[in-house]
């Protein structure tokens, strides 16, 4: 149960955290831009849990993010989060490296309109693709896993960043399993 609240989180964390090249606000032209290591967010989700977002590592490779379940910032790292210099989401990584999720390209967070991408996670390979579109104030997805029949609908969500990148409030439906949730920062 643990390991399914963790990927859950670090899915919904990656919405949080991500920025795309070349999309119309700074905050996506930039991502992170004033953050340095030790940045830090608590994340409340409406599910009933918070988790803390730790900025450890930045460079021009890229970012990596701790992911510390609860409120206590000394409690340990039980996974990372790994982004490309764009703040996309690459890997998804348990507290001793091993990978949990991979994307290859990258997530497709923040990437207008149209994205496709490999996930590679305990069900296998999987072919998604991401419509995102930007309104100037929160952006809209929805996403579609490849499957023998085709593509077919995973999940519908908008999301809202800061001027740091950082996404302020998000909502999604899984649409396999009819379930709604949201995340906000709250510290």
């Amino acid at each position: 149960m643990l390991r399914h609240r963790l990927t859950f989180a670090a899915a919904c964390a990656a919405a949080l955290f991500s920025a795309a090249p070349l999309a119309p606000a700074l905050a996506e032209e930039r991502p992170y831009a004033t953050l340095s290591p030790g940045a830090a967010y608590t994340l409340e989700y409406a599910a009933g849990f918070r988790v803390i977002m730790r900025l450890e590592e930045k460079s021009e490779d890229g970012s990596v993010w701790a992911v510390i379940p609860g409120e206590d910032a000394s409690a340990p790292v039980a996974a990372r989060m790994v982004q490309d210099p764009q703040g996309r989401m690459t890997a998804f990584l348990a507290a001793d490296g091993t990978p949990m999720e991979t994307y290859e390209p990258h997530n497709c967070e923040r990437v207008e309109l149209l994205c496709r991408y490999t996930i590679r996670d305990d069900g296998g390979v999987h072919v998604e693709q991401r419509f995102s579109e930007f309104d100037g104030r929160a952006w809209t997805y929805s996403i579609l896993r490849k499957s023998a029949d085709g593509f077919q609908g995973k999940r519908l969500g908008s999301v809202r960043y800061d001027a740091d990148g950082v996404q302020v409030e998000a909502e999604w439906a899984d649409l396999a399993t009819a379930e709604t949730n949201s995340v906000k920062v709250v510290k």
